[in-house]
């Protein structure tokens, strides 16, 4: 991808010397290779070109300047679009988290990224990529048996009787490793298989019931409230990021429609503040960020005013999103499904 980030910089008419180009390519991997999830924030809120920072905003920037020196905001900006692009190329968790946070954060068009590369686009599409790879089944055969020969020689060739007995430990203990690392391999790949298995039952007798998790038919569910009702109950069913590939037919087959669009903040404000309660439980209100889970940052404030509707201005300027937003109930259910995978994965 190297050729591509020498022509993002061509296109943004930004010029730099030799050197330095070098040393922010090699900045940009190695935050690559070590990402955490405060940093992948800061990334995505960077890219968009938010307000609103974190942090980690400032050690990211550092991270990245490294020893090509400081850079200017529109360049950190580039950068930060950039190392996202080039995490989504990785057979990672990150990347799986990347690719969420950029399609929550894009808010279904509703905001506007400004790269001269499709971010939008590499993320939608390892979204789908990675939602496939990681549900694989991996197989449960076992690994042929190590052998067991424990090689006494250098044991019996000392004459102190403390280290021939401190090498034929550490003799057996490297083949008994071996058995350990064998079946817990098998282990990891057989909890795996389970996840997997489960999570395909799970959201098929959902469907087949017709039932949310609450025993409320989905009928019977105000059309408002269908997407977000819906999608977290899926969401509960879903063991990891970035979710499951069907995740639109399933919402569509529970009866989502991608049709009228809905007011969001009415959306929202429609929601039971019961049930916003359970949706977003106060120990995870500190995960909500306005800029990549905007539908659970006015769900936190609808419920810091205990329900009223003076929460939407606040919320639609901290979330750079207009008052009356609208976006299909489809969208706004795969939305929502995105944010609570985001929040709780």
């Amino acid at each position: 991808m190297k050729p591509e980030f020498q022509r993002w910089y061509e296109a943004v008419q930004l010029t730099l010397d030799p050197q330095v180009m070098e040393a922010r390519w090699a900045a940009l991997q190695a935050l690559a290779e070590s990402i955490n999830d405060a940093e992948l924030e800061a990334l995505a809120r960077a890219a968009f070109r938010s307000d609103q920072t974190t942090a980690a905003t400032a050690t990211v920037r550092t991270k990245l300047a490294d020893k090509g020196g400081a850079m200017a905001d529109e360049e950190f900006a580039l950068l930060a679009a950039a190392a996202l692009a080039v995490i989504l190329q990785r057979d990672e968790p990150a990347a799986a988290r990347a690719a969420t946070m950029i399609c929550t954060a894009h808010f279904k068009n509703l905001r506007t990224l400004r790269q001269p590369m499709d971010l939008v686009g590499l993320g939608a599409t390892a979204r789908v990529a990675l939602a496939r790879t990681s549900r694989r089944r991996p197989p449960l055969e076992l690994e042929p048996m190590p052998s067991l020969e424990v090689d006494t020689t250098p044991a019996e060739e000392t004459e102190d009787s403390n280290e021939s007995i401190r090498l034929l430990a550490g003799a057996f203990t490297e083949a008994m490793q071996q058995i350990a690392d064998r079946q817990a391999d098998f282990e990891e790949r057989a909890l795996r298989y389970i996840s997997i298995q489960d999570e395909e039952l799970n959201m098929l007798w959902w469907l087949q019931g017709g039932r949310t998790q609450a025993g409320q038919l989905f009928e019977e569910i105000p059309r408002e409230q269908q997407p977000f009702v819906l999608a977290r109950d899926l969401a509960e069913a879903t063991f990891s990021l970035p979710g499951a590939s069907a995740i639109g037919s399933l919402l569509e087959r529970a009866g989502i429609k991608n049709d009228e669009p809905l007011e969001v903040a009415a959306a929202i404000q429609a929601l039971p503040i019961e049930w916003l309660r359970i949706a977003l439980p106060e120990a995870d209100k500190h995960k909500v960020s306005p800029v990549t889970t905007p539908l659970h940052e006015g769900i936190k404030r609808r419920l810091e005013v205990r329900g009223e509707n003076s929460w939407i201005a606040g919320w639609a300027g901290v979330c750079d999103i207009d008052t009356s937003a609208r976006l299909t109930p489809l969208q706004l259910a795969d939305l929502c499904y995105c944010e609570q995978l985001l929040i709780r994965k």
